[in-house]
This record gives structure tokens, sequence and C-alpha cells, in this order.
């Protein structure tokens, strides 16, 4: 049942987790991530998922400035830091990281978050 929850899409391909990201509907997304947190390989599933335009439930989260399901998802990314790594490089179509999509579209406190999660090496690697 678990696996549905994330692999559900749209015609745009946005998961459940995407579009809960999208609404900042942290509660939704810690309920999402809670029923797949024990399948390692679900769970970096459903943080890496990419839609149609390439981007990651993250990106969706940044995009929309969702400051308090970004820092739940980087939260639930400290287990993995491959993971997290992966999420947070993840380029879309538009050669877009999900903090450059935070910062262009104006939501410096959601990029700030973003980077207050992250360890040294991988926010330096990050701004390049």
């Amino acid at each position: 049942m678990a696996d549905l929850l994330i692999k559900i899409s749209d015609k745009d391909d946005d998961t459940v987790l995407h579009n809960a990201c999208d609404k900042d509907a942290t509660e939704c997304v810690a309920v999402l991530l809670e029923a797949v947190k024990e399948d390692k390989e679900l769970l970096e599933e459903a943080l890496l998922t990419c839609n149609k335009k390439n981007d990651t439930p993250l990106h969706n989260a940044c995009t929309k400035g969702a400051t308090k399901t970004v820092a739940f998802l980087l939260d639930a990314l400290q287990q993995n830091q491959d993971v997290m790594e992966k999420a947070v490089l993840a380029r879309n179509n538009d050669g877009n990281t999900a903090w450059y999509l935070a910062t262009s579209e104006g939501h410096q406190e959601t990029a700030d978050a973003l980077l207050s999660k992250l360890p040294d090496d991988l926010a330096a690697k990050l701004k390049r």
C-alpha cells in the first residue's frame, strides 16, 4: 500500500508527495514519509522521483516557498547523506537546483532553511 502512495502520479508525473510539497502540506508529507521510512529504497524513490519537468518534491517545495516542508524533507534525508546530496544537487530540465528555485522565486527564508540543514561541504557544492 505504501508504495502506491509514492508511485501514483498525475498527468504531469507529479506524485502525491510532489503535490503535498507544492501545497506546503507538511502534515501530509509527514504521513507519506512515515509510511515508507522503514524501506530505504522506497524512501529514496519517494524523495528523488522526478516529474515531467524533472523536478523532485524538494524542487516543488522550494518553488512555492514551503519553508516548513523543505525543513521536514531535509530532516528526513539526514539519515542518508548520499540521498540528501542527490536530492539537493538534482537539476531540473532548466538546469536549476531546488535552492536556486527558492532564491529566484524570492523565497529567501526557504533558501536559508535549506542551507541551514546541509553539511558545509554540500552547501558549498550547491552554491557553485
